[in-house]
């Protein structure tokens, strides 16, 4: 079996929850958008990448400084949160950017499945039903939480949440 993306794997299940939205946001998008029309944001230029960040410091600022704040409609991050140090603080501001409606879409690695350890760029660990019940409970007031589920198997250990603001 050859090389799949992170998205490639995750989109069959979650690309329908962005069907019907204009402005959407992929974070750490590398070569492999969620729709065709999303707009990738990434540390690494390629074809796929419509905004390059110097560093992952300005992540948290992203779509802020550029006026958006609930003008999105769908933000999609695959393999990408966990590489955030201020990872709390990355979920409010993609909150804080959704539209009403806007669709937020994390595809996460599972720390039950995946061992973190082979890689020092993951600061933060993650299993799939803790995940859930601490978003749905620090951000029930904000978003509602449509979907989530793991992906594990055969190359697969990860798992994901969708959620759509209130």
């Amino acid at each position: 079996m050859g090389f799949s993306s992170e998205t490639e794997k995750i989109r069959p299940i979650v690309e329908k929850y962005f069907e019907d939205k204009n402005f959407i946001l992929d974070y750490g998008c590398g070569n492999a958008l969620i729709t065709p029309t999303a707009k990738g944001i990434d540390l690494v230029s390629s074809e796929s990448t419509s905004f390059v960040l110097e560093d992952l410091n300005q992540v948290y600022d992203f779509g802020h400084e550029k006026g958006w704040e609930n003008e999105i409609d769908g933000i999609f991050s695959s393999h990408f949160l966990e590489h955030i140090k201020f990872d709390e603080l990355m979920l409010r501001n993609w909150i804080s950017l959704l539209s009403k409606d806007g669709v937020l879409a994390l595809y996460l690695p599972d720390d039950d499945h995946y061992n973190n350890d082979l890689n020092p760029e993951h600061l933060h660990r993650y299993r799939h039903l803790e995940f859930v019940r601490e978003f749905d409970t620090r951000y029930r007031h904000l978003m509602k939480l449509i979907n989530h589920g793991p992906d594990v198997g055969h190359d697969r250990y990860s798992f994901f949440l969708v959620a759509k603001k209130l």
